[in-house]
């Protein structure tokens, strides 16, 4: 039994790069019936080590080695159903990007009419969107790796019609099931951002641990956007006046109408912490906002028919509206 066993395994194994690797195993039906607790762990650690131990010896020159605590690669021997199962621990690649298109999203929109399956209102592609973010930088790791798919942790994320600029927003992408393991990310990040040339641009990309996933998605970080604003009528010194003294408040902010469809009508409470406006002709500004993480910055600026407190249209008594939003600064880093 473990010559053949042996055999699938490194069968198996020729398809893959990896340095570390477990087994477990699935006892047949009638042994686990048979036999106690005690009994079933004693008969799999048995098998998992007479294989294991001749696996370390064949691939010892290759480097590989047995891991207990995150495996890239578990085999598992599945004597009930008489095969094997192969789990591949996914890669997790870390950086910062940039977003230069106000036409695409972060990652992928499903088709709010087929939920992702394909209709005729996405053009079957089950998808609002061609591009993402996530699709542009994803590409030519999905190709060097043969990974399965992927999918992207970020650091919040800006609207669709918003540019990410400055030092980029922090992100990990993770790809399943990798065949391939050893990666030039230098020229990962080169080949991408040629690709995505005049769209997105990645920075800094590294491996790193699954838990660095829960960091990124826990941590809420101040962000600073720069944007401009229309007026519906001339802007006074007074309301510049107005519009500075925001600087410090602390906002409440019901969920936005335009997101209400998708998301739970509750209030927040954000601080500005910093405000600097710069009045470019008699009805428009620009602005540059720093704030805690979450804030809702387009109706900062609409007031958003009451249901955000204070606001920029308030603060001046008349209808402001923004646009060109860019984001410039997330303040994170992974350590």
């Amino acid at each position: 039994m473990a010559k053949d066993w042996l055999k699938e395994i490194e069968k198996a194994a020729k398809k893959l790069e990896f340095s570390t690797f477990l087994l477990a195993v699935v006892l047949p039906l009638e042994m686990d019936r048979k036999l106690d607790e005690q009994g079933r762990a004693a008969a799999k650690t048995q098998i998992k080590r007479e294989l294991g131990m001749a696996l370390e010896k064949k691939w010892k020159k290759l480097g590989r080695r047995a891991d207990f605590s995150e495996p890239e690669v578990l085999f598992t021997i599945d004597l009930y159903r008489n095969k094997l199962a192969v789990s591949i621990l996914p890669l997790f690649i870390y950086g910062r990007y940039l977003k230069f298109s106000r036409e695409i999203p972060q990652s992928k929109w499903p088709c709010k009419k087929c939920g992702g399956m394909g209709c005729g209102h996405c053009g079957g592609k089950g998808a609002m969107y061609k591009e993402t973010v996530e699709g542009i930088a994803a590409a030519p790791l999905l190709k060097a790796t043969g990974a399965a798919s992927t999918k992207m942790h970020a650091v919040g994320r800006e609207d669709i019609d918003a540019r990410m600029l400055g030092s980029g927003r922090p992100f990990i992408l993770e790809l399943a099931s990798p065949k391939r393991r050893r990666l030039d990310l230098k020229k990962m990040e080169a080949e991408i951002n040629r690709k995505g040339s005049e769209k997105i641009e990645v920075r800094g990309l590294r491996l790193v641990e699954k838990a660095a996933v829960q960091t990124i998605k826990a941590v809420q970080p101040a962000k600073t956007y720069h944007l401009r604003v229309q007026c519906s009528r001339a802007i006074t010194k007074e309301g510049m006046r107005k519009i500075r003294a925001l600087a410090g408040r602390l906002l409440k902010q019901k969920t936005p109408e335009r997101v209400l469809h998708r998301r739970a009508d509750l209030e927040r409470k954000r601080r500005i912490l910093k405000l600097a406006v710069k009045q470019i002709d008699k009805k428009a500004l620009e602005l540059t906002i720093t704030s805690e993480a979450g804030m809702y910055v387009k109706e900062f600026v609409t007031g958003d028919n009451g249901r955000t407190v204070p606001s920029i249209s308030a603060a001046l008594g008349c209808k402001c509206t923004p646009s060109e939003l860019d984001v410039t600064d997330v303040d994170f880093e992974l350590g």
